[in-house]
């Protein structure tokens, strides 16, 4: 039989020769036309065209007054090319005019120009004829890997090591990327990797990544640890305006609190230095469902008051070394989700609930901790604002909102029970923060409904919160129709979800996981947005995220021309303007996301990158 390595070793060996042979030194040139613009693209045969339509050709995106692209450590990698007519437009702003921005992930080395039309052949879509060279020895290093259990991370060292001559760098380059993608095992939605280095301890993602519960782990993602240098040279190479991603709480101070690991802090003062120096605006998230898991065991996370200060001091510690060059800050991703499915279903870190509302927990009160998590996560919002605003506004000038996920809730029938749930719904959901943020309380009906289960907040508590926020970000997918389920309300205990006493359900039944895409409803994310400009005065909103759902066990190529994604976009862009022109104060937009990722509930089989 042989030995296993020594056969794995021909093979990577022979795929290069062969690939080598066959193509030459890898630059090959491919034109698509359309009606209003004429792409040139080199270097990349396979290159998503869809992303290129997608920012050169849909008038409503081109009319807006920049485009910028970001990731997120939750995901990252960003290539975007620059808009003929915006060369010279801002990045995304707060303070500027509605603009759009978008967050996908990133195209691999691609560069584009403007062709006389004369020159163009007239092709909608262009492809070479031959295969891609590094898509051979992509497919032929995956068989030798499935044959012979090689890990993808030793073939990307082996080709990075062998493959060196000048003339073959941008193949290598393409061939590593497309291999890194294999290796999304990454915590949440980011790329990081490094679980275990330069003194980095678990966070509860990792923690919940072990445990089986979503394929995959948090150790590696796609390495943007080790690769941020090359992968800030992508985001500038696709023309980049803004990049989004967040800070690891445990890598930055270990503990959960006391001293700073000087690796981690030079870690994310090179990544950031890497970002200005190209032009790209960071976007950083403080907290992604990743808290310290030291903290977690030491007294409860968010169910403890003591994560208040603790999360100052780690705010603290960020502003001060990174905000004069970090200029939007988000402090909790998520919020609701976070609370929902870490503390009631279980179905996401720290995984506590109780029966029968959840599932595989060993700890925890759905009845009482989602209210408790997401108020301690509503003060240690507002006190890290407010000293923001005391201690570092004033010199770095800038700006700290908060993260929501948000479905637009319509009533399952017209029916005033079912109109009315979809109202509670709304409340329950989005209400559930935005009440306190705006107006100091939570919502009548919450108040309610849970009664002594929801705390209360003092009078120097409400002080605190209302008005504590510069932007609101929002993460939009897709639509619920809502029906009345008041009947929960007679039962006890009950839990947050009981609570609410309505019942959710996809457009036409369908369930946008398992092989569907995320339902293509933009016309949802006009009444999310109608519905903040109503109720909550019109604040400021930044999108930051919404995006399609990809099944990832298919075809290579049939991924890559994904139209339904290029639709799902060019609508929700468009409903966004029209939103914008309805009188909306929406500041950006990013797509999710950039590079596919290791999701919480799918890892890598489901994703949504762009790449």
């Amino acid at each position: 039989m042989g030995n296993p390595k020594q056969k794995w070793t021909a093979e990577v060996e022979q795929a290069l020769k062969d690939g080598v042979a066959k193509h030459g030194n890898g630059k090959w040139k491919c034109i698509k036309k359309d009606p209003q613009f004429h792409v040139h693209l080199s270097n990349r045969a396979n290159i998503d065209l869809k992303y290129h339509y997608l920012l050169h050709t849909h008038d409503k995106w081109r009319n807006m007054s920049t485009a910028a692209i970001q990731g997120s450590s939750t995901r990252i990698r960003t290539p975007k090319p620059k808009l003929a007519q915006d060369a010279s437009a801002p990045a995304v702003s707060l303070q500027t005019p509605p603009i759009l921005s978008v967050t996908p992930e990133p195209p691999i080395n691609h560069v584009v120009k403007e062709e006389p039309a004369k020159d163009v052949p007239d092709a909608k879509i262009c492809s070479r004829s031959n295969n891609d060279t590094t898509e051979m020895i992509f497919e032929s290093l995956s068989l030798a890997k499935e044959q012979n259990g090689m890990d993808i991370g030793s073939i990307i060292s082996y080709i990075e090591q062998r493959v060196t001559n000048e003339t073959l760098q941008n193949f290598r380059k393409q061939l590593v990327a497309k291999l890194r993608r294999l290796v999304l095992q990454g915590k949440l939605e980011k790329v990081e990797g490094a679980a275990f280095e330069d003194g980095r301890t678990p966070s509860i993602f990792d923690t919940f990544a072990h445990s089986g519960r979503t394929p995959g782990n948090a150790n590696v993602t796609v390495d943007q640890y080790h690769k941020y240098k090359e992968d800030v040279e992508l985001m500038a190479e696709t023309g980049l305006d803004a990049y989004r991603f967040s800070i690891s709480w445990s890598t930055l101070i270990p503990n959960g609190r006391g001293p700073v690991n000087p690796k981690g802090l030079e870690y994310y003062n090179n990544l950031i230095d890497a970002l200005v120096s190209k032009g790209i605006q960071p976007h950083v998230i403080l907290v992604h469902s990743d808290a310290p898991q030291m903290l977690e065991d030491e007294y409860g996370g968010f169910i403890s008051p003591k994560i208040i200060d603790d999360f100052v001091a780690y705010a603290d510690v960020c502003f001060r070394e990174f905000g004069n060059r970090v200029l939007h800050w988000t402090t909790i991703n998520e919020a609701n989700i976070f609370v929902i499915g870490g503390y009631d279903t279980g179905d996401s870190p720290p995984c506590r609930c109780s029966f029968p509302f959840g599932r595989n927990c060993t700890t925890g009160n759905s009845t009482t901790e989602p209210y408790l998590a997401g108020h301690h996560l509503l003060l240690a919002h507002a006190s890290a604002t407010r000293l923001y605003k005391e201690k570092y506004h004033g010199k770095q000038r800038g700006v700290v909102g908060f993260s929501l996920y948000a479905f637009d809730f319509i009533p399952f029938t017209n029916t005033e029970v079912d109109v009315i749930a979809a109202q509670r719904s709304y409340d329950y959901f989005i209400g559930w923060f935005m009440q306190p943020l705006v107006h100091g309380e939570y919502p009548l009906v919450m108040r309610t409904n849970a009664g002594t289960r929801l705390p209360v907040f003092t009078r120097n508590e409400t002080e605190l919160i209302k008005g504590s926020f510069d932007f609101i970000g929002l993460n939009y997918y897709t639509v619920f129709r809502v029906k009345d389920n008041s009947i929960s309300l007679t039962k006890e205990p009950r839990d947050f979800m009981a609570d609410h006493a309505s019942t959710w359900q996809y457009i036409n039944d369908m369930i946008p996981f398992e092989g569907h895409p995320f339902l293509n409803t933009p016309w949802g994310l006009q009444g999310v947005l109608e519905h903040f400009k109503q109720v909550y005065g019109n604040p400021p909103i930044v999108i930051h995220e919404n995006g399609q759902i990809s099944d990832h066990s298919g075809d290579y190529n049939t991924i890559l021309n994904d139209q339904s994604r290029v639709e799902y976009l060019q609508a929700h862009i468009g409903a966004l303007l029209d939103a914008v022109r309805n009188g909306s104060n929406a500041k950006g937009y990013f797509v999710w996301s950039f590079i596919d990722v290791y999701e919480i509930i799918f890892g890598t089989k489901y994703t949504f990158g762009l790449y």
